[in-house]
């Protein structure tokens, strides 16, 4: 028996309900934003405060989000795979493009660890505008998605900063500019999902 072919309403409706769906599902308290946020929020700020007070070291706050980053995407997938039947196509596929950026984002610090690791001569290599164009992309990705602007504004503010680090010398403001990047576009949205759910449960 073929199929009924839907009509161009009823195709937008359904496109509306899964992303509403998926809004409400995925958006519940923003505890993944607020997470990661943290994460690389001590990572730049922590790493701009040891070059500028000269302590020692200044990549061993970044090589801790590996381990940090792996734990979270293995708690994550089992999570996942608990609640796979209830997921919506919406759902999965946000949650696959989130794979995606993470295994994305391990690779690249793992493959700049091997390159200072191997290398005897790594020369002036200015790698960080990378990192955050990258958080940049995933944060549009899910905030057009979930239709919510504090998480487009937050990777409009990424996508700057990283041009921005092209054009900066000094790592230590780098990493001062990349930690102000964060604090508005991971933590500030991060927040304002957990007021937001607040509100609907009360």
């Amino acid at each position: 028996m073929a199929e009924k072919k839907m009509s161009e309403s009823e195709s937008l409706e359904l496109i509306q309900n899964m992303i509403q769906t998926a809004r409400d599902e995925h958006n519940d308290n923003g505890l993944g934003w607020r997470v990661w946020g943290w994460v690389l929020f001590v990572a730049s700020f922590g790493t701009y405060l040891s070059m500028e007070f000269r302590w020692k070291g200044s990549y061993w706050l970044w090589n801790l989000a590996l381990p940090v980053g792996i734990v979270l995407m293995v708690l994550s997938a089992l999570r996942k795979r608990t609640h796979k039947k209830n997921l919506t196509y919406a759902q999965d596929l946000l949650d696959r493009i989130g794979i995606g950026f993470f295994a994305s984002l391990l690779s690249m610090i793992a493959g700049i660890n091997i390159y200072f690791a191997y290398t005897t001569d790594p020369g002036d290599i200015d790698f960080w505008g990378f990192f955050y164009i990258l958080y940049a992309f995933w944060m549009y990705i899910h905030g057009s998605a979930l239709k919510f602007r504090p998480l487009i504004i937050g990777a409009v503010l990424n996508w700057l900063a990283g041009i921005l680090m092209f054009r900066v010398s000094d790592m230590k403001y780098e990493m001062l500019i990349g930690a102000i990047a964060i604090l508005l576009g991971y933590l500030v949205p991060g927040y304002l999902l957990f007021l937001q759910s607040k509100k609907r449960r009360s």
